[in-house]
């Protein structure tokens, strides 16, 4: 199974983007990843901006991001399935040390960056 994790971004207060949440998901050899504006714990839809690919080495990464972009704990981290991979669509199943259970990411219309996250404990 393909691995995910959670990293809490702890930003500098000058970054254009605060504190934020990485949820990332192995898709071969990069990471999809989000930027989400809460922690992923219920089944509130969250706000979920995509970012660029990540390598895959924050799998496993804690520490400084480099250009002073802050720092990077992993909050959760095990493996996930999908039962849905369309373009505007992505649901499945995380297999992780706190976060055990469905989720969902949907684009949301018209802006190709911005989705919404939906974890379904």
């Amino acid at each position: 199974m393909p691995r995910f994790t959670v990293l809490l971004h702890e930003t500098p207060p000058d970054y254009p983007r605060p504190r934020h949440w990485d949820l990332l998901l192995a898709r071969g050899a990069y990471l999809q990843t989000w930027a989400l504006a809460q922690p992923p714990t219920n089944d509130t839809p969250i706000v979920a901006d995509e970012l660029p690919p990540h390598r895959l080495m924050y799998l496993d990464y804690e520490g400084p991001i480099s250009g002073e972009r802050g720092k990077v704990t992993q909050v959760d981290t095990g493996e996930y399935t999908l039962d849905t991979d369309q373009p505007d669509v992505i649901k499945g199943e995380l297999f992780g040390g706190a976060l055990n259970g469905r989720f969902c990411l949907t684009r949301s219309d018209g802006n190709a960056q911005m989705w919404e996250f939906r974890f379904l404990p």
